[in-house]
């Protein structure tokens, strides 16, 4: 007989950010989890898939703390609005005892270019963007990613649909060419074919539910082989015997 493992509901905080009041959902563990994970949605996305991922991430033993910084603002939000943002979600991360290297970030969409974007600005343990806007293309606040980001100081990757036609494939070859290999963290670009900038949604189209498989293994082996995990209480005993030479 199988086990149901039972959902956990995400709780809700409004958390005073620059440019606002954002809504964060956040799965808190018992015990010591392995990490934390910063969660950013595409815009306008579902608060039922987030919750869905936020379990899934619970499974692997890390926290999770998910928003839609595009609820900041009625207009489109500028780069440099949102992650300034960012920035006061991860101290909210932080004052849950996370450090920066315990603490990774996956964005989808927009949260995808957010994740980037912070991946070329901030150390963190990982960083990882699924289908993120604006590759080659420049909107109001919002450079091209080719152009905005020379390197990244954040393990990054990111996930691509092959005929996604806001992320055309001679872009993104342009952003892999760019950040895999010159920058000075490790970066790695995936491309799946024959499929669109949402395959990380749920399909019963065989190419894109693989994709949607296949990109969620390689979001919690990227985590998992990145974030620094948080030491057991036992394993700080004996850091510290170690550090006095006992």
């Amino acid at each position: 007989m199988s086990t149901v493992i039972p959902s956990i509901a995400p709780a809700s905080v409004d958390l005073p950010v620059a440019g606002g009041t954002l809504t964060v959902a956040q799965i808190l563990l018992p015990g010591v989890p392995r990490g934390a994970v910063v969660l950013l949605r595409e815009e306008h996305g579902t608060d039922g898939r987030m919750a869905v991922l936020m379990n899934a991430l619970a499974e692997h033993g890390y926290e999770s703390f998910a928003a839609d910084l595009a609820t900041l603002s009625s207009e489109p939000l500028s780069d440099e609005a949102a992650l300034a943002a960012l920035g006061d979600l991860v101290a909210h991360v932080g004052s849950h005892g996370w450090t920066r290297e315990q603490t990774g970030v996956v964005g989808y969409g927009f949260g995808g270019r957010l994740a980037l974007l912070a991946a070329s600005r901030t150390q963190l343990g990982a960083a990882v963007s699924v289908s993120p806007e604006g590759v080659g293309r420049s909107t109001p606040g919002r450079p091209a990613l080719v152009d905005a980001v020379p390197a990244v100081v954040t393990p990054w990757l990111g996930m691509f649909g092959a005929v996604d036609d806001l992320a055309p494939a001679d872009d993104v070859r342009t952003l892999a060419k760019r950040l895999v290999g010159p920058s000075p963290q490790y970066s790695e670009v995936v491309t799946y074919p024959g499929v669109g900038g949402l395959f990380f949604h749920e399909s019963a189209e065989a190419l894109a539910h693989a994709a949607m498989f296949d990109s969620w293994q390689r979001v919690v082996e990227w985590l998992n082989l990145r974030v620094v995990p948080r030491p057991t209480p036992y394993a700080e005993i004996w850091s510290l015997k170690q550090a006095l030479g006992e």
